[in-house]
């Protein structure tokens, strides 16, 4: 089984998430982005607490954008 993290963050810091991503995922690592699951019909709220529960780890990103979210 591979090592899954998920990655909590501010949409305003979409871009520096995705550079974040590209880098885990090109190490080997899983990494779960609402934005890059779609489920229709699941609720947001389902979707994340599911995908934090299926983790081994949290990463939360904290910029300044992210503040005024």
């Amino acid at each position: 089984m591979a090592f899954r993290v998920f990655i909590s963050h501010s949409t305003d810091d979409l871009g520096l998430v995705y550079r974040l991503k590209d880098w885990l995922e090109v190490n080997g690592i899983e990494t779960y982005l609402a934005e890059a699951h779609p489920q229709p019909g699941i609720s947001l709220a389902d979707k994340i607490s599911n995908a934090i529960n299926q983790s081994n780890c949290l990463i939360a990103v904290l910029t300044r954008d992210g503040t005024r979210s």
